[in-house]
């Protein structure tokens, strides 16, 4: 239970819903997803990235600007600004406000190291982690005692639960509902000794009893884990 009690915090601090601005001057809901700060390569930039909690379909993808262009509304849980880039105003509504904080600080040392960055004439790329995804995660506190995006605790559960039938719920919903810093994480526990052959007798076990509802679990875990997106875990599968 502590596993997803703790993965319940993470994607609740996370969690947000997407605002387009229309013609009409109206405000579009674009979907509920998950929202992180990460680099994206193609731009050599730093940006907002929303994945959809239902497809894990990109909702949003937004190049963090050097202007001053962001404000907070709606009691600390909304963050607005105008895209430079599609000319449209954009809403972020968080679920909790200590998420909108965090993605708020994440913005603001973004700005402050482009600014170290061009006063320096360095790159901001260099402080990032490079990996084989389009979109690249932050390497957290990367110098120590800098203060640059600190780790707030959401590289995913220490453990998973049981391989049982009766934590089945519990799994599906760590592995499916997991955030996109806790993907990598998840995997490697995935990976350790036994547990996805723990899994698969878990699967024959709910053919032999004709459990539908088990069956219907196992094939969303089986989507999630597929939707981790990892090299090592698709050889095993």
């Amino acid at each position: 239970m502590a596993a997803t009690s703790t993965t319940e915090d993470y994607t609740n601090l996370q969690r947000v819903k997407v605002y387009r601005l229309n013609d009409s001057g109206h405000w579009d809901d674009k979907g509920t997803g998950h929202v992180s700060c990460e680099f994206m390569e193609q731009a050599e930039s730093v940006g907002l990235v929303v994945v959809s909690e239902e497809d894990q379909q990109p909702l949003l993808v937004h190049r963090i600007s050097r202007e001053d262009i962001y404000q907070r509304q709606g009691g600390d849980t909304i963050i607005t600004w105008t895209d430079p880039d599609i000319n449209t105003d954009i809403a972020l509504s968080f679920q909790e406000a200590v998420g909108c904080n965090y993605i708020w600080e994440q913005i603001k040392s973004v700005q402050h190291q482009y600014t170290k960055s061009e006063s320096k004439g360095g790159e901001l790329a260099g402080r990032l982690r490079r990996g084989g995804n389009a979109v690249d995660e932050y390497e957290f506190g990367s110098a120590p005692g800098d203060g640059f995006y600190q780790d707030s605790g959401r590289g995913g559960p220490s453990e998973l639960p049981p391989a049982e039938l009766g934590s089945l719920p519990e799994l599906v919903k760590v592995v499916a509902d997991c955030s996109p810093f806790a993907r990598e994480k998840i995997a490697s526990l995935m990976l350790k000794k036994g547990y996805l052959r723990q899994l698969l007798d878990l699967f024959k076990t709910c053919e032999d009893l004709d459990d539908r509802d088990g069956l219907h679990m196992m094939y969303r875990l089986v989507k999630g884990l597929v939707l981790l997106n990892d090299a090592a875990l698709f050889d095993e599968l």
